[in-house]
């Protein structure tokens, strides 16, 4: 072998090794959890990213922008019960098919409180769009996604109504729901 194909070989071998090192992934299913050594989820194109943020004293699941300094978190889960600090894991509940975080000690907290139901062939993903999907993959129907559970961001493709609002951070720290604005004639101050 020449000290030219050596050269190629090693340094193809080290791009493969960058490759694996920053590839993220935008799914989980269910026996494939969002671990903590995972960090975070990124949607396919690298617009959203999906993980675990500190803030007011507490822990929280959330979107935000991709690469986007300050970080602007665009959705919350859970927001206005902060997790325990243990916990670190995203994953699909195999018995009812509802997304939990998993904290340390084994305690799980819902982010979906979906009807029992098999959920053993469901995927959550982040798309592009910033909108968290839990899909039945036998029929391909979404049966619970983030944009129906908006916090204080409007994202392209969300649809507000009577049911569905946006509603402020209690404060700039603190993604507890804040006051509400008055609204009237659909338009809020």
């Amino acid at each position: 072998m020449s000290i030219v194909d050596k050269v190629f070989d090693e340094m193809s071998n080290r791009i493969v090794i960058m490759v694996l090192l920053s590839y993220k992934r935008d799914s989980i299913s269910v026996g494939e959890p969002l671990k903590e050594s995972d960090k975070t989820l990124l949607s396919a194109e690298r617009r959203f990213e999906l993980g675990f943020f500190d803030s007011n004293g507490g822990k929280y699941l959330g979107i935000w922008y991709y690469n986007m300094s300050p970080r602007t978190v665009v959705w919350v889960a859970r927001r206005d019960e902060a997790l325990p600090v243990s916990c670190g894991g995203v994953l699909i509940h195999e018995g009812d098919g509802n997304v939990e975080v998993e904290c340390g000690d084994g305690e799980l907290h819902p982010v979906t409180s979906l009807a029992i139901s098999a959920g053993s062939n469901r995927t959550l993903q982040l798309l592009d769009s910033g909108n968290l999907v839990l899909v039945d993959a036998s029929s391909g129907a979404r049966v619970w996604q983030s944009f129906d559970k908006p916090t204080d961001t409007f994202l392209p493709g969300m649809k507000l109504n009577d049911t569905v609002k946006l509603s402020s951070w209690m404060s700039p720290n603190n993604p507890a729901i804040g006051t509400t604005p008055s609204c009237k004639s659909k338009v809020c101050m």
